[in-house]
């Protein structure tokens, strides 16, 4: 197994979860904004390096192979045949268990957020739709208010 290719692989694949988590960021301060046309372009920015990254991990799998699926299991055959990457392996496995955390961590707020404005959207909606139908009338055809309060200066017909 070629550790150096493997290694210099994984810091590309580190740097495109670094630059995933500035994106996931920036889509959370734009759902924040409201901001759909920056919204837009995130999305499809974040699209475009999930898809480098599913790149970068089908080259280290190929340069790995399949039985060293997860950086643990490269981490265990380092110990036994090239002890001189081991240091810089556990480096990289904790930096990607951070960003991993993070990305988590933001991805969850972002679809939280986007839950709220869902939400949010719905009520207004039906307020709109409630004001266009005349729902919020305060007075029935007789005069009276809903809140069934006699208003003293009309007068109903017998």
């Amino acid at each position: 197994m070629d550790f150096n290719s493997l290694i210099e692989l994984m810091d590309k694949e580190i740097e495109l979860y670094k630059q995933l988590r500035i994106l996931y960021s920036d889509k959370k301060n734009s759902l924040i904004k409201n901001d759909i046309n920056s919204l837009k372009n995130i999305d499809n920015q974040i699209l475009e390096l999930i898809s480098k990254i599913k790149i970068c991990e089908t080259k280290r799998l190929k340069i790995a192979g399949d039985k060293f699926n997860n950086i643990s299991a490269l981490i265990n055959y380092a110990k036994i045949e090239s002890p001189e990457y081991l240091n810089k392996l556990e480096r990289q496995k904790i930096e990607i268990n951070k960003l991993a955390k993070e990305i988590s961590q933001l991805h969850k707020t972002n679809v939280e957020l986007i839950k709220h404005g869902l939400i949010l959207s719905d009520k207004t909606l039906q307020f709109i739709i409630k004001i266009c139908r005349g729902e919020n009338r305060n007075y029935s055809s007789s005069g009276f208010s809903k809140f069934n309060i006699p208003i003293s200066t009309t007068i109903q017909e017998a």
